[in-house]
């Protein structure tokens, strides 16, 4: 084998363990924006990133910041990972099935994994206390609603005004947050 080929297959056994986790409150990943192709980084392609570790959801929010609007789910501790993108109707509540409904012209999925609005270490504590469905002052963000909680996946849908907005997804471990920004109509 070449050394060049050998050095390659080193890198992972020196960099691997520089890449820990100290446990602190930004442990996980640093704040990272993860986005389709598109002006500003917007874009209707579904996004996702496996890395996270076990989140337990604390608060969510939609705000509006003029030319975006955005849903942040803020955690406890480290960030899941995720998946967002645009879903097919009906949309249905993970675990029992039943049909959900979401206001506006087209939907986005958000998916955390793994994850929870309930600790069951320790005896078990509610750790997510909100609403199944926000109250918005947003315009484009028509509809944020809650679709499961099971088996360590959190599932959330957010109602879009119209048709598929851009968005993009942003993670910052720092604040412990997870936003999805949508460009405003």
């Amino acid at each position: 084998m070449s050394r060049w080929w050998m050095a390659l297959l080193l890198v992972p056994v020196f960099v691997l363990p520089a890449c820990g986790n100290d446990g602190g409150p930004a442990a996980g990943r640093a704040t990272t924006t993860t986005t389709t192709t598109g002006a500003e980084g917007f874009g209707t392609a579904t996004v996702s990133d496996d890395s996270g570790e076990r989140g337990l959801l604390v608060k969510v929010r939609a705000t509006d910041a003029g030319d975006v609007e955005r849903v942040t789910f803020e955690f406890e501790g480290a960030l899941p990972g995720y998946r967002v993108g645009y879903v097919e109707r009906p949309i249905v509540e993970d675990g029992s099935g039943k049909e959900v409904t979401v206001d506006g012209g087209s939907v986005l999925g958000v998916r955390f994994e793994p994850a929870s609005g309930f600790d069951l270490s320790g005896g078990g504590r509610q750790v997510f206390k909100g609403p199944d469905r926000l109250d918005l002052a947003t315009t484009t963000i028509t509809d944020v609603v809650r679709t499961g909680d099971f088996e360590a996946v959190l599932t959330w849908a957010v109602g879009i005004d119209g048709a598929k907005a851009p968005f993009r997804v942003v993670a910052d471990a720092a604040a412990r947050t997870i936003s999805v920004e949508v460009a405003s109509s």
